[in-house]
Order: structure tokens, then sequence, then C-alpha cells
């Protein structure tokens, strides 16, 4: 530890006035410079422990005896920020209409997914604090379809319709017994094909047919790509899992791959034709088993010519794009 310019001075002091032995000096000075405890970081120590123990104490007060109060200023405290959100967007909002609505208030479409998000985490801690709906939960899930369907199309906004299009899913899950609470990984074990194409065929059909009704007609390329995914990757994911994959499945792929990259094209969104390629490319693979071949410069050989083909193809894409 060095001497501080208050110690040197005193000592330069008693060195210049010879009040001091010079042996006195030495050993005053090695005093001063040896390693000391500061009272200031001591007071702070003691201080910050004490405000620990003075926190856990008043936690433990808490716990004991306001726990059945904390459950309601916590649904209060969601029930507030819910309704300040829902009051800035009804107050904020430009006039509703079936076209397309640009809000031009400040933050709305992040207050807005704020509000959804409130709603949300409001309705699952009533429920798991207060059980208002007992076991049924597709009663949850259908009312948060419904609100967030309304927030979409009122306040025209495709990822508050993205929400919705999953909480749908999730409905339908439940609803119809495809997904189990007491069995989570059912996904894996038996992947519903058939539920999730007909969702995904369902989100088609709405998508595009109010288009032609000119109801929020921006909206179909939303429909467009959730289908996409849902159909795809039910498909895809179902090959994959199984120990011989089915050529039914194989053939469904293909399918949907042709009839999406045609609706990619025709509706320009290339969100759509990657994830089709990508879901084709992955069950091709899987199909053919390519990482079981015994031929490892065969495997090699068809990695390197896929990769060269889709390179190529997003090249072109790109090239007609850019002329268009």
């Amino acid at each position: 530890m060095s001497l501080s310019k208050e110690d040197k001075s005193v000592i330069h002091q008693f060195k210049e006035e010879k009040d001091m032995s010079e042996f006195r000096i030495n050993e005053l000075q090695k005093q001063l410079d040896s390693s000391v405890l500061s009272v200031y970081w001591e007071l702070k120590v003691l201080l910050g422990i004490g405000i620990s123990f003075f926190s856990i104490g008043i936690l433990n007060i808490i716990i004991d005896h306001f726990d059945h109060y904390l459950k309601w200023i916590l649904v209060t405290i969601l029930l507030i920020a819910f309704l300040s959100t829902s009051y800035y967007c009804f107050t904020r909002k430009e006039p509703f209409s079936w076209g397309k609505i640009e809000q031009k208030a400040r933050f709305f479409d992040l207050v807005l997914v704020a509000c959804t998000t409130f709603f949300l985490s409001l309705e699952g801690y009533v429920q798991y604090e207060f059980k208002i709906f007992g076991n049924r939960y597709d009663d949850i899930a259908i009312i948060t379809t419904l609100f967030y369907f309304f927030c979409a199309y009122y306040f025209d906004s495709r990822v508050i319709l993205t929400k919705g299009l999953i909480a749908f899913t999730a409905w339908f899950s439940i609803a119809f017994d495809i997904f189990s609470w007491e069995n989570p990984n059912v996904f894996m074990q038996d992947i519903p094909v058939a539920e999730s194409t007909l969702i995904g065929v369902g989100f088609l059909i709405v998508g595009y047919l109010t288009s032609w009704k000119n109801w929020k007609k921006h909206f179909k390329k939303t429909y467009l790509i959730f289908a996409t995914q849902l159909i795809m990757l039910a498909l895809t994911a179902n090959l994959v899992y199984q120990e011989n994959p089915n050529i039914l499945y194989f053939g469904l792929i293909i399918v949907g791959s042709i009839v999406f990259l045609a609706l990619s094209r025709k509706e320009k969104s290339p969100i759509v034709s990657t994830t089709t390629i990508i879901y084709l490319y992955v069950a091709m693979t899987t199909y053919f088993k390519v990482f079981k071949w015994k031929n490892e410069y065969a495997t090699s050989l068809y990695l390197i010519c896929t990769a060269f083909i889709v390179i190529a193809y997003f090249l072109v894409k790109r090239n007609r794009h850019d002329q268009s």
C-alpha cells in the first residue's frame, strides 16, 4: 500500500525539523506503509450485510403473513397494465377500415403487443391461482384466440394475427385431444399430420376468401406463411421420426412443396419459398437415408450437388426479381 500525500508530507516535516530519531521515523513509515482496513469500506460492508438481513426478514414476514394479498396485488398490477395499454390503443388508433391502416401513434405496435401479452398473462395467472375455468383449458385458448383475432383485425396488426393463429392451433389441439397435459411429448410419439394439414388448409381458405372479399387483403400472406409452416413441418417431422420413412408422406411433401412454391411465386413471398425448400431438402435427405450411406464419397457428392442446386435456384429467383 503506497503512502498518501499527507503521510509523506508529515514524514518529510519530521525529517526536516529532526523532532524524531531516524529509527522512529523509519518505524512510523513502515507502519503507515502496511496494509490497513479502510473504515469506509468496513462500514459499507456492515451496512450491506445489515440491509441484506433486513430484506430477508421483511421477505419472510411478507411470505408468512401477506401471501394471500400478494396474489391480489399481482392480479391488480396485471389488470392495471392491461387496461392502461388497452386505453392507449383504443384512444390513439386510426379509424377502422377493411383496408390497410397505418397507425400513426408512436410505439403503437409495441403497446399493442404488450396489451395482448398482458391479457394472456392475466388470464393464465388467474387460472393458475383461482382455477376459474377448472380443467377446461380449451376455454382459455378460445378466449385468447377470439381476443387476438379481434385485435388483429380491429387494429390491423399482422403480428397479433400470427399470435391468433397460434392460439387457434393450440385450442384445436386441446379441444380435440390432440395435445394432452399428462403427455406433453405426444407430438414426438404420434405427430398429428392429418389435423395439422386440416388446420393449414383451413387457414389458406380463410386467407384467400377474406382477400377475395377485400377484408384485410394484406393478411393473406400471413395465413399463407403460417399454413406452410404447419403443413410442411408436420409432414417432414413425421417422415424424420419414422424408422422406415413412408413413401406416401414423402409424396405428400413433394406435392405440398410444388403447391407452396407456386403460391410463393404468385404472392411474392420469399419466406414461403425458403422454408418450403428447407423442408423438402430435409425430407429428401431423410427418405433416401443419405447419412447412412456406406460410401462417404457418394454422401459428399449428394450434399455438394444439392447445395449448388439450391444456391442456383435462389440466384435465378433473385435475378428474376431484380429484373421485374
